[in-house]
């Protein structure tokens, strides 16, 4: 079974990719030979179309029929069909092979430890943290059962994973919860082509290109493909192709016309999305737009000058945009950064000493700047520093960007602040690599001051390491700082930050330890000792054993305690070869602990952060997960044995059923702690008067489905669209960005029954075109004890592996039939009939 799983997952892959290189072959093949992007380029460029392009393109056909097997396999025909008419472009030349089975040996090995550490070690198949999950698993899910994929469950872009994992689930039976699991493991292989694409567009020496690459592939953090981190992955190898191929063209100045004219292609498709404000709309532009560049090509020389200088950034940012609306935020940092670093190529190649010295203190003074930052958001969350919120001004922002303000109690509020930014940036960077990288930069910067700077380069790529060294450098420090404004999820750029970094990390290792001029044994002895002797102090005392009894994080570090030591292992075995007599020895060994030693920081750090993000592990849990078994149990008899229905339960257990039966909620949640105070509490009415014991079952019943009626009353898009099965080309033109805001609390105020017979009334919306649905409630121990939170209170994340006990009796003498109950979960139906409401069905 894993075997098929594993196999649909690289076919998964495989389908995304072949739809971008059909969008993108029908701009001709001569206009992509001649916007010189490498084969990895144009495959991660393939990926960054295809991945939300084939579940824009599937939820089109299944408006059209509700065939799974023909929508399959007119999307496999596509894929070929790319793979087919770009074969010149993807297809290896026989001298790569080398280098294919060298990255393949390193992606294979390095993407295995990057998934133990980011998920592996505190799993327990069939047990994960799937919090995040849920919303694409019932997309998926609802699309195997139905062969419809409901266009009011994506938010605000289409989900990588939701439409042809649900068209794979439904064909050829793939199990949607053992694909969780292979599929981040394909997505960090994944991610191995991109910061290959990275390191082989920024390097032009090949000994700093592997460097790079294995130290950024080694070091990854981001242990999942979403859009998000499509996303922002995928706008550093647009930056990176920038740069790469403004060498090879005439780009080397900020004000020529074919940088302006990329810059500005770039910025047109950014005005286009904000213009089109819908998914669909968006992909048939970008389609547009490669047919135009197929035009231009066949015209005048003017017209094929601005297909070649446009076609990159066009086509890069529409696809970014069709990712994640972060892409507002990522392409101009890309079109930016290749700009400031052809300023600084510039400064660096020029003569005049005084910008070459403004670089110079600008790569000691940035990263004294981002220290007090730093300290001033400790000092705040310790209570020194009255806080500061920028809500008020971040909210122009956001509701220019995403159409509504930040308003207590949103979503977005948890993402904002800059004490989440440096707890996020933190972890992305680790205390190691930022302690050592700042330690480093600081003696190279001794080392090489400005009058021996312009002295020392003696030839151009001795110049343009210095220029990358220095762009790298001040660009990640700048964003660091800017994310640290506490912006609303801003965080998300520490992909962006921390690979910068790595490039700085690169060009620090070969100018102080490897180059001619700066080669030194001693200099290499010591770094590697100390280095070597600060992370087996960090692991021994913080990182994997507990020093003080009873601390929240002391049972994440066992999980990851046999990877740290073992980690620890290599990294002092790693040091002894900087003491053997040869040079590239010498080298090797330093270049491994430093790599090793970010590995195990990094990792050991993201096992104490998770208490921040999940709370104190229970005694005796073997994995990070919100469900236990009988959770699956019971989700799973709903789904083999109930058809249409929708939901009522607390949010952690109304989140995992829903992505395991693929039946709507009667309420809607971004995050498993977050649910609008109002309709939390309407909900926990019905579940109370449901679980109450009383003799007064008329009563009991009345009180649950009063309760129920504004619920009713105000059922979203999508629980609507998914009973009646209407309206769905509507939902599918919907805007990304909402033209107006809705005031839930208002919805859920109006409509209060008068009388029974407004109840039965209000229960016809659960009528469907062909089929009535009905109600179920799932209620457990984790349920109980939700009804009796406060509005500040949250649930731990954990399941409660305990009894029903007397709620079990109130169940089994109420007015509500009991389905399921296995004495820990239990699945009652709420028919509100004249028979359940009895005599109380008059005006009350």
């Amino acid at each position: 079974m894993w075997i098929g799983t594993i196999l649909l997952t690289l076919l998964f892959f495989l389908i995304c990719l072949g739809f971008g290189l059909f969008i993108l072959a029908m701009s001709s093949i001569a206009v992509i030979e001649k916007s010189h992007l490498t084969k990895l380029e144009m495959i991660v460029l393939g990926l960054t179309i295809g991945g939300p392009g084939t579940s824009i393109f599937l939820q089109l056909l299944s408006l059209i029929y509700e065939n799974l097997y023909a929508d399959l396999g007119i999307l496999l025909l596509i894929s070929l069909a790319g793979f087919a008419a770009t074969t010149n472009i993807w297809l290896p030349r026989r001298e790569d092979r080398d280098e294919l089975a060298l990255w393949a040996t390193l992606s294979i090995s390095a993407a295995l430890i990057t998934w133990w550490w980011s998920f592996g070690a505190f799993s327990d198949f069939p047990f994960g943290d799937i919090g995040a999950d849920v919303h694409w698993i019932k997309t998926a899910q609802e699309y195997a059962d139905t062969g419809i994929i409901n266009p009011y469950a994506s938010q605000s872009y289409p989900d990588l994973r939701s439409a042809l994992a649900g068209a794979l689930s439904g064909t050829f039976g793939l199990d949607l919860l053992q694909f969780n699991w292979s599929y981040r493991y394909f997505s960090i292989l994944c991610l191995m082509i991109f910061f290959y694409s990275i390191a082989d567009g920024l390097f032009l020496d090949r000994h700093r290109k592997w460097f790079a690459f294995s130290f950024a592939a080694a070091t990854n953090t981001l242990g999942l493909l979403t859009n998000g981190s499509l996303a922002v992955a995928s706008s550093f190898v647009f930056l990176s192709a920038l740069i790469k191929t403004g060498a090879k063209t005439d780009r080397s100045k900020v004000l020529s016309v074919s940088t302006l004219t990329a810059a500005g292609g770039a910025f047109l498709s950014i005005l286009s999305a904000f213009l089109l404000n819908n998914n669909a709309l968006m992909l048939a532009l970008m389609a547009a737009a490669a047919l135009a560049f197929n035009v231009l090509n066949r015209s005048g020389n003017i017209a094929k000058k601005i297909a070649s200088n446009a076609f990159v950034s066009v086509m890069w940012s529409m696809a970014l945009m069709l990712a994640h609306r972060g892409a507002y935020l990522f392409v101009p940092i890309s079109i930016f950064g290749w700009l400031f670093y052809i300023g600084v190529v510039n400064v660096i190649s020029g003569s005049f000493l005084r910008s070459k010295k403004a670089l110079w203190i600008l790569s000691l003074a940035l990263p004294s700047i981002c220290m007090l930052v730093l300290a001033n958001v400790v000092a705040t969350r310790l209570g020194y520093i009255p806080a500061v919120r920028g809500d008020e001004f971040f909210s122009h922002i956001t509701l220019l960007v995403f159409g509504k303000p930040i308003e207590p109690g949103d979503d977005m509020v948890l993402g904002a602040g800059s004490d989440v930014a440096a707890i996020e940036i933190s972890r992305a960077i680790g205390p190691l690599f930022a302690a050592g990288i700042g330690l480093m930069i600081a003696w190279w910067c001794a080392t090489h001051r400005p009058a021996r700077l312009a002295q020392s380069i003696n030839s151009q790529s001795q110049g343009r390491n210095i220029a990358l060294l220095f762009w790298s450098w001040i660009s990640g420090c700048v964003l660091c700082m800017v994310a640290l404004s506490g912006f609303p999820f801003l965080y998300r750029i520490a992909f962006i930050i921390s690979g910068l970094f790595t490039v700085t990390a690169t060009e620090l290792f070969f100018q102080l330890f490897k180059d001619p001029i700066a080669a030194n044994s001693s200099g290499r002895r010591i770094v590697a000792v100390i280095t070597a002797a600060v992370v087996a102090a960090l692991v021994i005392g913080v990182y994997s054993f507990s020093w003080t009894p009873n601390l929240g994080y002391s049972g994440y570090q066992a999980m990851l305690r046999p990877l740290e030591m073992t980690g620890v292992a290599l990294v002092l075995l790693s040091a002894t070869l900087t003491f053997a007599p040869v040079r590239r020895l010498q080298i090797f060994g330093l270049a491994v602990v430093i790599g090793l030693s970010v590995v195990v920081d990094r990792s050991g750090i993201s096992a104490l952060f998770k208490v921040y993000s999940y709370g104190q592990l229970p005694d005796h849990a073997t994995a990070v997960s919100h469900y236990d078994a009988s959770d699956l149990k019971t989700a799973l008899w709903l789904h083999n044995n109930i058809r249409d229905f929708v939901i009522v339960s607390d949010p952690y257990t109304l989140g995992f059923a829903e992505a395991i039966t693929g039946a709507p909620g009667i309420y809607l949640f971004s995050n498993l702690d977050t649910v609008n105070e109002m309709t939390a509490s309407r909900v926990k009415r019905v579940i109370s008067a449901i679980t109450e014991t009383t003799s007064d079952t008329g009563g009991q019943a009345l009180r649950a489905c009063k309760s129920l009626f504004p619920l009713l009353a105000s059922l979203n898009e999508e629980i609507r669209a998914q009973i009646s099965g209407k309206n769905l080309a509507q939902g599918v033109l919907k805007p990304v960005k909402p033209t107006e805001s809705i005031d839930e609390r208002q919805l859920l105020e109006k409509d209060i029954p008068h009388s029974g017979a407004d109840i039965l009334r209000q229960m016809q919306v659960l009528n469907g075109a062909e089929k009535k649905w009905n109600i179920v409630t799932i209620v457990n121990p984790r349920t109980i004890q939700w009804l009796h939170l406060n509005n500040s209170e949250r649930l731990s994340y954990f399941p409660i592996d305990e009894p029903l006990k007397e709620v079990s009796k109130a169940l089994g003498g109420g007015p509500f039939r009991t389905l399921f109950s296995d004495n820990q979960n239990a699945v009652i139906l709420i028919e509100c009939t004249k028979d359940t409401i009895g005599s109380y069905g008059k005006a009350f």
